[in-house]
């Protein structure tokens, strides 16, 4: 009887430490974009295991992505795991676009993310938005996003023309 009453206990214990909250959720870093600009859309998985699907993103060009980041760590006997799919999307077209739900399949169950409106305006100027995530994960991984709009070599020719600025005063 003892050994029962002591795996029961362990059993206990042991669901208590690793319980974690779980979650499936998405991020995007602005709802409103102007033409010829992207957005950034980051699906993020929390202590859960299953098979991630994109949503059809038929509004939008993709112009980066899949991207996919996993964490595991063990603190205190706390475990997590993170994933997360990121999505560099360029608007096609004026107007509300919608994303489409995303889905996670955990065997039996499904889970899906929102859907998200995401308003795209005019752009006659041209002027060019560099978008960034509230938790940028990216500015671990990637240094910045920058790389991603700039080649090196205008990046390489700004400061130049910094240094020439810097020598004239």
């Amino acid at each position: 009887m003892r050994k029962i009453i002591l795996i029961i206990i362990l059993f206990f214990y042991e669901s208590g430490i690793f319980a974690q909250e779980a979650s499936f959720t998405m991020e995007v870093s602005n709802d409103t974009v102007l033409i010829g600009n992207y957005l950034i859309v980051n699906y993020k998985i929390s202590n859960i295991k299953g098979d991630f699907e994109a949503p059809d993103f038929s509004d939008f060009e993709i112009a980066g992505g899949p991207m996919s980041n996993s964490m595991y760590s063990m603190v205190n006997g706390k475990t997590t795991h993170e994933s997360s799919y990121t999505y560099y999307l360029k608007p096609i077209k004026t107007g509300i676009s919608i994303l489409e739900k995303a889905r996670l399949n955990i065997g039996d169950q499904v889970l899906y993310t929102e859907k998200t409106e995401i308003l795209t305006l005019e752009n006659p100027e041209g002027i060019i938005e560099k978008p960034k995530l509230k938790d940028s994960e990216n500015d671990f991984f990637f240094n910045s996003e920058e790389s991603f709009y700039e080649s090196p070599k205008v990046k390489k020719e700004e400061e130049k023309k910094k240094k020439l600025n810097i020598r004239k005063l």
